[in-house]
């Protein structure tokens, strides 16, 4: 998300981040960034501003952020120095472009594989129920084949990430995965990694 000066800052949303930060932030509209400083999640946790992004991403040379929840690429682009390891959920095929022209990874997010693959788009974001239907998994498993890359989200299934994984889905989203161990909790728990 950005503040309200244009900095980007690490949220699902200002409604959201208001009610984790304590409620006294106003839902609906940017904080600044001496809020977010100020600010902490669950009464404990730092929020992360683009410096404090950054300051992990470069000590952490191996790690991508994956976001869908900017769509200001200038913002990303100008702010964020590790764009070669940065990829964008992007809801159109203006946004797909356009972000690849300021040189951003996106993904392009649809079910429609094949229009995918048609347009020689390399990354796609696609709901696992996508995958669930087994016409476009035989489409999803071409596309791979060919080299494209599908992230689906989400699922904390076992049984589906064991028979997608690698075989019609490159990556898949889940809430419950311990960077420590490298294993999914699949168990009703907070991540503490973070």
């Amino acid at each position: 998300m950005l503040d309200s000066s244009g900095g980007i800052f690490a949220a699902h949303d200002y409604r959201h981040f208001a009610g984790i930060t304590g409620g006294s932030l106003a839902p609906d509209t940017p904080p600044s960034k001496e809020q977010i400083q100020q600010a902490r999640i669950h009464n404990h946790l730092t929020p992360l501003t683009a410096e404090s992004i950054t300051e992990i991403f470069l000590a952490y040379p191996r790690i991508y952020l994956v976001t869908d929840k900017l769509n200001d690429f200038d913002a990303i682009a100008s702010q964020l120095p590790f764009t070669d390891r940065i990829l964008i959920e992007v809801f159109s095929l203006k946004g797909y472009y356009q972000a690849k022209r300021l040189g951003l990874l996106p993904m392009l997010s649809t079910s429609d594989i094949a229009l995918a693959k048609s347009l020689k788009i390399p990354m796609v974001a696609t709901h696992t129920s996508t995958l669930q239907d087994p016409d476009k998994a035989r489409l999803a498993q071409s596309y791979l084949a060919q080299g494209g890359c599908i992230m689906a989200f989400s699922s904390n299934e076992k049984s589906f990430i064991e028979s997608h994984l690698e075989v019609s889905a490159s990556m898949i989203y889940t809430d419950y995965f311990d960077i420590n161990t490298k294993q999914c909790k699949l168990e009703e728990a907070m991540c503490k990694t973070y």
